[in-house]
């Protein structure tokens, strides 16, 4: 039985779909009480990005990149003011 939220899973699972280009893919992986995050770019091997050893610190991390994809998103709005000002 796992010891991390399925919840919790299923929003890392939705943070690497979302994460995805045309040239990178990221995927989760469980293992022996640790979750992986790993990273492919299209050549070699996908390497591991980060490890959680509870569902604390993948919540943190999640909660941590929304807010950054928030203020990612503020900077690109104010940048195409600004264009549109030139």
């Amino acid at each position: 039985m796992s010891k991390f939220n399925e919840k919790t899973l299923e929003r890392l699972a939705k943070w690497c779909h979302f994460q995805d280009t045309e040239f990178t893919r990221y995927s989760s992986e469980e293992k022996n009480g640790v979750v992986s995050v790993f990273r492919y770019d299209g050549h070699g091997f996908p390497y591991q990005v980060n490890s959680f050893f509870s569902n604390k610190e993948i919540e943190n991390f999640l909660d941590e990149s929304e807010k950054r994809q928030e203020e990612l998103a503020k900077y690109h709005e104010e940048f195409l003011k600004e264009l549109e000002e030139i």
